[in-house]
Parts: structure tokens; sequence; C-alpha cells
């Protein structure tokens, strides 16, 4: 029940991740929410076996700031869960080149997380 990789790709926006994981899944032939799945903020489609997971760059954030002191607990420790929640082992951040105070906080709270090694990847 606990993947030993979660990946997490980060998209701007709600309608670009849930599309490109039904995408993915129909592509793959599987259902949404199997092996890929979507998180956003009041909708979800992941199951205990999801291995990839498109959330919105906000949710990501959210679940961030949410699940601190479990981070920092638990450094190291790989696709831990937190709560219904599988923490990531590989984070990709899509759109980069939008420039958005949104992606810049993203990318500042990784770097400042990663060096206190309060995060399950490098």
């Amino acid at each position: 029940e606990n993947p030993a990789n979660v990946v997490w790709q980060l998209q701007p926006r709600r309608l670009a991740a849930k599309r490109l994981a039904e995408y993915l899944a129909r592509v793959r032939g599987q259902r949404l929410g199997d092996e890929v799945g979507y998180q956003l903020r009041g909708d979800q489609c992941v199951g205990p076996y999801t291995r990839l997971v498109y959330v919105t760059t906000g949710y990501f954030l959210h679940f961030v700031l949410h699940h601190l002191p479990a981070l920092q607990a638990n450094a190291g420790a790989k696709a831990q869960r937190l709560g219904h929640q599988h923490w990531c082992t590989h984070l990709f951040i899509d759109e980069v080149h939008e420039a958005s105070e949104e992606i810049e906080l993203v990318l500042l709270l990784v770097k400042v997380l990663s060096m206190h090694r309060a995060l399950p990847f490098k």
C-alpha cells in the first residue's frame, strides 16, 4: 500500500493538472486514480497505489505549510504518509518560465527546506 516512489508534477492551473492526469491515465490504459491521479484543492482522484500525482502549485504550498512539522520530524523518509496523502519522493515543477509569485514561492520554499534537510527528496 505504500509505493516506494511517488512523483508530484506541479502545474500552475487546475484544469491543466486534471486534464493531464486524465490524458496520461487514458494513454496508459488505466483508470484515473490507479497509478496516475491528481490532487487539487477540493478535488482529488488518487488511491493507495497512485505513483504520479498532478498537483497545482497552490495545493503544493498548502500541503507543505500544513504538514511542515511532520516533514521536519520525518525528514528523509521515503514516500511517507501524511494523513491520507503520500508525500512525494520526486518533484517536477512545470511552467517555471511563467514567472509568477506562486512559482517563486515554491522554488524558495523548496530551496530553504532542502537546505534544512526537511524534505524527503533531494
